[in-house]
C-alpha cells in the first residue's frame, strides 16, 4: 500500500530531490512564454508569469485572461488559473501540433527559431475539459525540468489518491456484504472472516489488537466488539504496513485500470 501523501502540504515534495530545490522558484513564480496560433498570422508568443500554488492544486497565471481559452474545467471565473486535477499529462519538447508546426517551418521569426526542444513543454488536459493544450516555452532547460517535475509528480499523487478513494468505496462494499443483518456493524469474528475473504491471513491475536484500536465508538454501537464501516476503513488501513495487505491493494489496483 502506498504511503498517504497530503497534497496541500508543499513539505510532501521534500523526498523529491530533483524538484524540491526549484519549489520555491515555481511558488514564486516564473515567466513563460505561451505559444498560440489561432489565425494566419501564424503562431505568436505572450510572455506571462505562471505560478504553482500548492494549496490550491493550480497553476495560476497573469497578466491577464486569455479570450481564447475555452475549457469547462479549469476556467473559473474572474480567476486565471488551470487546476492541476485536470491534467491528464505534462510533455517535453516537441510533442503537440503546434510545437511541430514551428520545428518543421523554417520561415518562422528570429524568436521562434530560437525555440528548442530543451525549452519547450506541453498541458494536455482530460477530454471533458475540452481544453486544447497549453504550449510553453521555458527561458532555459533548468526552470522546463523544474515545472514538468513538479506537475509529473502532483499528477501522479492525484491519481494515486483517485485510487485509493475508489479502494475505499471497494472496502464498504465488502464490509455491507459481510454485514447480513444490516446492523452497520461488524463483530470482531465476522471481521476476521472478512479479512479471511480478502485474503488477509493474520493471527487471531494480531487481528485483534488493529481491531480493538479501529474499535473508537463502542458505546455508541449497542456491541462491546463492533466496528462501523467508517472504522472497517481504518482498522484496514491499519494493516497498510502488512505485505499480505499490501498486495491485495496492489492486484485491486491492477484489476482496475485493465478491467
Amino acid at each position: 500500500m502506498e504511503k498517504k501523501i497530503s497534497i496541500r502540504d508543499p513539505e510532501g515534495l521534500k523526498h523529491c530531490e530533483h524538484i524540491k530545490d526549484k519549489m520555491a522558484a515555481l511558488k514564486e513564480g516564473t515567466h513563460l512564454l505561451k505559444v498560440r496560433d489561432k489565425d494566419l498570422r501564424g503562431p505568436r508568443l505572450y510572455r506571462r508569469k505562471y505560478r504553482l500554488d500548492v494549496t490550491d492544486m493550480a497553476i495560476h497565471w497573469s497578466p491577464h485572461k486569455d479570450p481564447s481559452s475555452s475549457g469547462f474545467c479549469s476556467s473559473v471565473a474572474g480567476e486565471d488559473k488551470y487546476e492541476l486535477k485536470d491534467i491528464n499529462e505534462v510533455r517535453d519538447g516537441f510533442k503537440t501540433d503546434i510545437f511541430q508546426k514551428i520545428s518543421n517551418n523554417s520561415r518562422l521569426g528570429t524568436k521562434m527559431r530560437e525555440i528548442t526542444q530543451d525549452v519547450a513543454f506541453s498541458l494536455i488536459f482530460d477530454e471533458e475539459c475540452n481544453q486544447p493544450p497549453v504550449d510553453l516555452v521555458a527561458p532555459n532547460q533548468e526552470t522546463r525540468d523544474a515545472w514538468v517535475a513538479a506537475i509529473s509528480h502532483f499528477i501522479t499523487i492525484l491519481k494515486s489518491l483517485s485510487s485509493q478513494k475508489e479502494f475505499e468505496m471497494y472496502l464498504k462494499k465488502k464490509f455491507r456484504a459481510a454485514d447480513t443483518n444490516s446492523s452497520g456493524n461488524l463483530s470482531f469474528n465476522e471481521t476476521r472472516d472478512l479479512c479471511k475473504l480478502l485474503n488477509v491471513k493474520l493471527s487471531k491475536e494480531v487481528l485483534h489488537g488493529y481491531f480493538n484500536e479501529a474499535n473508537t465508538t463502542k458505546s455508541k454501537h449497542g456491541v462491546k466488539e463492533s466496528l462501523d464501516e467508517d472504522e472497517f476503513v481504518t482498522f484496514y488501513y491499519s494493516l497498510m504496513q502488512r505485505p499480505e495487505v499490501d498486495k491485495l491493494f496492489v492486484s485491486y489496483k491492477d484489476l482496475r485500470m485493465t478491467g
